[in-house]
């Protein structure tokens, strides 16, 4: 008899121990490191080279929503929805100018380049992400695709699956 009540009591004490969150998982600000990422072939924008396993972002949180710094420049970030554990879609398009590279590089195209984030929470500080990068022309007189090296082909539509977690 006392082996039954003690055996009853061991689930109820686990639960107790676990605390009662009901699976909500939370997203705070600070440095991420992406790991299993993949992006989908034929990846024609090279996001899989750009974000390599190991590549730190910059995730901020603030007032539910979540900003995801891909790149160096903040207004270029895509801002997503946080409800519960699902980031919605968050999307930012911006013009780049080609004729601002190095020397050498520079060539006249300006192209408009959208950056689209969404994923699911899966622990605290986790996130299992999807990045959809794309790039048409907006204007000039070199937007063929021989002058975008870094592309496999031009227009490009890429989507990169990643983990990204807090460091």
């Amino acid at each position: 008899m006392k082996l039954r009540i003690i055996l009853s009591v061991i689930p109820l004490l686990a639960v107790l121990g676990c605390g009662s969150d009901n699976g909500m998982f939370t997203l705070s600000s600070g440095t991420y490191k992406l790991s299993s990422t993949s992006a989908v072939a034929p990846d024609n924008c090279n996001v899989g080279a750009a974000y390599p396993d190991g590549t730190t972002i910059q995730i901020t949180v603030a007032a539910g929503s979540a900003t995801f710094a891909f790149g160096s420049d903040p207004s270029h970030n895509p801002v997503s929805s946080i409800s519960g554990n699902t980031i919605g879609t968050g999307s930012k398009s911006f013009d780049f100018d080609n004729n601002t590279l190095p020397q050498g590089q520079r060539f006249d195209c300006v192209e408009t380049i959208t950056e689209a984030n969404s994923g699911s929470l899966v622990a605290n500080d986790q996130d299992q992400g999807a990045l959809v990068y794309s790039s048409v022309a907006k204007s000039g007189t070199q937007c063929a695709p021989q002058y975008f090296t870094d592309y496999k082909t031009y227009p490009c539509s890429s989507t990169l699956s990643f983990m990204a977690k807090k460091q």
